[in-house]
């Protein structure tokens, strides 16, 4: 419900998805949690990637489910940091096209994501080099994003997904 209220949410923040050879390029987004929008300069956007300390952005005021879900994994997983949160949608017979993350500060730094199907059915695969994964919605698995990897929506419906990066602090 949370989410279906908040539609004027998407794309606020488009550093992932306007570039056109960006693998995100057909997707949508809801930035919750990442480096602070004071810190970024339009001079030098690639910066923005680079080592910080992840803020809550005022999305999560419109969606405040997203807050209790990453209280509970706090609460949870002993001694676990949180990085960028971000809710992801994939149209219908839209992708992610193969890429990797490797080489950048955040999925370097945050060494899994975890990732709950909000909206998901059998024609989407979230995909790697040796795999992929049809999961359902309301499932949670964590995966790195560091080896290449891809996103295929097949399906008659979108495919909506919360992202989570997480560490555990040594």
């Amino acid at each position: 419900k949370q989410l279906n209220k908040s539609e004027f949410l998407w794309n606020q923040h488009t550093l992932r998805t306007q570039a056109e050879d960006s693998p995100h390029r057909e997707v949508d987004d809801i930035w919750l949690r990442y480096r602070d929008l004071k810190e970024f300069d339009p001079q030098n956007p690639q910066a923005f990637a680079g080592q910080h300390e992840s803020v809550w952005y005022d999305s999560i005021y419109s969606l405040p489910a997203v807050r209790i879900i990453a209280n509970y994994i706090s609460a949870m997983i002993p001694n676990i940091e949180l990085g960028g949160i971000l809710i992801t949608r994939i149209p219908k017979g839209s992708q992610v096209y193969p890429h990797s993350d490797a080489g950048y500060w955040h999925s370097e730094y945050y060494d899994k994501k975890l990732l709950v199907l909000v909206e998901s059915d059998e024609d989407q695969l979230f995909c790697f080099e040796n795999a992929e994964y049809k999961g359902k919605a309301g499932e949670v698995f964590e995966f790195d994003n560091r080896p290449t990897h891809w996103v295929i929506n097949n399906s008659n419906k979108d495919r909506i997904s919360l992202i989570f990066a997480t560490r555990i602090k040594p």
